[in-house]
C-alpha cells in the first residue's frame, strides 16, 4: 500500500453538512478498497484563486490515506460522480 494525500474543493452553496457528506462518501470508498484514512483535517472556507463552476469560494478538505494503487482510478471516478466536489487533487507521499 502506497500513502495518498487528498485535497477536494467542496461545493459552498451545497453547505458544509453536504460537503461532510462528500467527504464520508470518500472515506467509504477508501476503505472498500482496503484502504485506511489516517489523518482527516477540514481547512475551511477560502476563496479560489479563480472561478471554478461560476464559484468564487469552496470548502477545503484534506485526507491523508493509504491504498493500493490500482484502486486509485475507482477513486477519481466516484469524485467526478460526485456533484458537490468542485475539484480533487491526490497525490502520492
Amino acid at each position: 500500500m502506497n500513502d495518498y494525500e487528498g485535497v477536494f474543493i467542496i461545493d459552498p452553496s451545497s453547505g458544509e453538512e453536504d460537503g461532510e457528506k462528500a467527504i464520508s462518501g470518500v472515506e467509504e470508498v477508501i476503505s472498500k478498497n482496503k484502504g485506511t484514512v489516517e489523518k482527516r483535517e477540514k481547512w475551511g472556507k477560502r476563496s479560489l484563486a479563480y472561478e471554478v463552476k461560476g464559484k468564487k469560494e469552496g470548502f477545503y478538505f484534506s485526507l491523508i490515506f493509504k491504498i493500493e494503487p490500482k484502486a486509485i482510478p475507482e477513486l477519481k471516478r466516484v469524485y467526478q460522480l460526485n456533484s458537490s466536489i468542485l475539484r480533487h487533487l491526490i497525490f502520492r507521499k
